[in-house]
């Protein structure tokens, strides 16, 4: 689980300058605050999509730029009240959006307004109906736990590659009052339109984790995002009853009666080889950012993947995040979770064979997808805005070391995981 706001910074130990609560006046940057910098980054749009417009926002040849607008109540209520919705006002290219909801967002990459706070945009939070290219939410990331500003965008396009429903992902250029914010993650949310792009009805429950496995009496602990006046939590309770009952010898049929196991192994596999032990299968600690939707069209749930921002780098690196932890060996074995479902799947011989084969899937797709190319091109396209970016906790030159581990993980993985398997064998779950 992720820790607390504020008590698990990042190992980032040259910060630049960030800017102090005072030099906010009025929602304008003060003029003795302001310091000459690199000149400002210009957005790029290649694609566009008329087909599903929203595409235009996510499409990794597009750097795109989002200007948001916050008079002094609202900066001051996001100073206060940050996990609030504030009144302010959103411009991307020629629209004008009034009147949407800005909070802040995040747990250990938390940051306040004055610094560089990751923002959540309730598009219709005030007016109703009101979208964007047909989207109702915006989720901007601040990176300061990903200094590559890769992870994320790289490993969402892998699930989906994979056939796995994933967030579409690429970078923005935020401005708040004119000021350039920094280069953010722009990771589409995880919502009933979301849902309606992946599976046949957006009309299940959609469960966020709540720091807890499914375990006996864990249900309440889980935030359901949709239904929630309802607030039937059944279907979560018979999925934690058909955990509960299942042996080594039925596993896979007990569990499957209430979960898409050969889904869910899937998602496992691209976990193990992505890495970042802060998700569901191998958390360092309690599960961690993932959610569950009840699929209406099969009556059973899927996992879906959210806050990737540890992956692909080598486990407990001290440069980066995990200095509060002892370095332990480079990769993290695959045979090594404690979730309950990959745990029960693994005590049972068909279920863990069948695993098997979705990791030596999973760790050919990696090689397919070409990864690393992909990283060069992105680390093309935002290098100018990254370097830009005063508020980032890094500065350039350990942005470029965190890269080049990056494109290390991608180059060994494959090969490291297959290493810790036996031969690949054609096998199943139902």
């Amino acid at each position: 689980m992720a820790t607390a706001r504020g008590s698990a910074t990042a190992a980032i130990s040259r910060r630049p300058r960030v800017l102090a609560r005072g030099c906010l006046m009025l929602g304008v940057l003060a003029p003795a605050c302001a310091a000459p910098g690199p000149a400002e980054p210009e957005p790029r749009y290649v694609v566009s999509a008329p087909a599903d417009p929203s595409d235009e926002l996510f499409a990794a040849e597009n750097l795109v730029r989002f200007d948001l607008e916050l008079p002094p109540d609202s900066l001051e209520r996001l100073e206060e009240k940050p996990d609030e919705y504030a009144p302010g006002t959103l411009r991307y290219r020629d629209q004008r959006l009034a009147s949407i909801g800005v909070r802040l967002k995040g747990e250990a990459s938390f940051r306040e307004i004055g610094d560089k706070p990751a923002f959540r945009l309730k598009l219709d939070e005030l007016v109703s109906g009101q979208r964007l290219l047909g989207l109702k939410r915006l989720t901007l990331n601040n990176d300061v736990q990903d200094p590559s500003s890769l992870s994320q965008s790289l490993v969402y396009r892998s699930f989906r590659a994979a056939g796995l429903p994933a967030p579409r992902c690429n970078h923005a250029l935020v401005y708040v009052n004119g000021e350039y914010y920094g280069l953010y993650s722009n990771v589409e949310t995880e919502d009933k339109t979301f849902l309606e792009r992946w599976f046949s009805s957006s009309d299940g429950n959609l469960y966020e984790e709540g720091g807890s496995d499914l375990v006996a009496g864990a249900a309440s602990a889980f935030e359901l995002e949709t239904n929630e006046a309802q607030n039937d939590r059944s279907d979560l309770e018979a999925l934690i009853g058909a955990l509960e009952r299942a042996s080594e010898s039925d596993f896979s049929e007990t569990v499957a009666e209430e979960l898409d196991l050969a889904h869910y192994l899937r998602f496992a596999a691209l976990e193990a080889l992505a890495g970042g032990e802060d998700g569901y299968s191998y958390a360092l600690g309690p599960p961690n950012n993932f959610r569950l939707y009840r699929d209406p069209g099969t009556d059973r749930f899927v996992f879906l993947s959210w806050g990737l921002d540890r992956a692909l780098r080598p486990r407990f690196d001290p440069g980066l995040v995990h200095e509060w932890v002892p370095a332990l060996g480079r990769y993290r074995s695959p045979w090594d979770t404690h979730s309950v479902v990959l745990s029960g799947c693994l005590a049972s011989p068909d279920c863990r064979r069948a695993y098997t084969a979705r990791l030596h899937e999973a760790a050919d797709l990696f090689e397919e997808l070409d990864l690393a190319g992909q990283a060069r091109r992105e680390i093309a396209l935002i290098d100018e805005a990254g370097r830009a970016d005063l508020r980032k906790p890094s500065d350039d030159e350990y942005v470029g070391y965190a890269r080049q581990l990056l494109l290390d993980y991608l180059a060994e993985r494959p090969a490291a995981l297959r290493a810790e398997l036996p031969p690949a064998r054609a096998s199943s779950a139902e």
